[in-house]
């Protein structure tokens, strides 16, 4: 009986280590950029085809890691629950815009840090330009609260119901106002969003399915999400 249940303990063991039971260690794979903003709104309702370009690809490199995403490339490591990216060298396809984010690098040496949390099938941005505006981030269950944008720049607001609906708004860059609404589920620690209606500022309207990630920890909300593709 006692070999028995030892031969299970080590099965389960290694069934731990060959799934990665949090799934939170092999980051390596292509992920797009599932958070939510007035431009990413406007955007995919106003082209329904529009596909979301790769933010973030990682690759094994021959200690840790080695990442490209939509502004820089360079090496990437595990410390301790974040994933660490050290930016080295522009990619910018403008020799001009690359020269100055080069140069942004070196005169700024803290830009060189870009650090993600590793959660499930996601990464997530240790920064946040998100705040609750009222309410409580809910657990398991729906729950009413508030988020806002907290900055000027096409700033937005959401609202959350117990009833499991949401709506946004939102200005662009040009000052014009947007409303969406849609429904909201809790996955873990992730608010999975589908705006189903979008109305812009002269009225017009128009339906889909389009989806955005929130992520949640300790009472804070987090808007930098990016999911794993492949």
């Amino acid at each position: 009986m006692k070999k028995i249940v030892s031969l299970t303990m080590v099965l389960i063991l290694l069934l731990c280590i060959l799934c990665g039971c949090d799934n939170t260690t092999e980051p390596t794979g292509e992920y797009e950029n599932v958070g939510i903003d007035t431009t990413s709104v406007q955007v995919m309702f106003s082209s329904p085809d529009f596909k979301r370009p790769v933010s973030i690809k990682i690759d094994a490199g021959e200690k840790d890691y080695s990442f490209t995403d939509i502004s820089y490339k360079g090496t990437a490591a595990i410390e301790e629950e974040l994933l660490v990216f050290n930016r080295e060298e522009s990619v910018a396809t403008i020799e001009k815009v690359k020269e100055i984010d080069n140069k942004n690098l070196e005169e700024n040496p803290h830009l060189r840090r870009n650090a993600y949390y590793m959660y499930e099938n996601y990464l997530i941005s240790e920064t946040s330009s998100l705040t609750v505006d009222y309410g409580t981030l809910p657990e398991k269950d729906f729950a009413d609260f508030g988020i806002e944008y907290i900055f000027d720049y096409t700033p937005f607001a959401m609202d959350f119901f117990d009833d499991g609906r949401c709506e946004f708004e939102g200005k662009t860059a040009l000052e014009q106002e947007i409303f969406a609404e849609g429904e909201y589920e809790i996955d873990g620690q992730i608010i999975n969003i589908t705006l189903k209606k979008y109305k812009e500022e002269d009225g017009e309207i128009k339906s889909g399915n389009v989806s955005f990630a929130l992520f949640m920890s300790e009472g804070k909300i987090y808007d930098d999400v990016h999911k794993k593709i492949t």
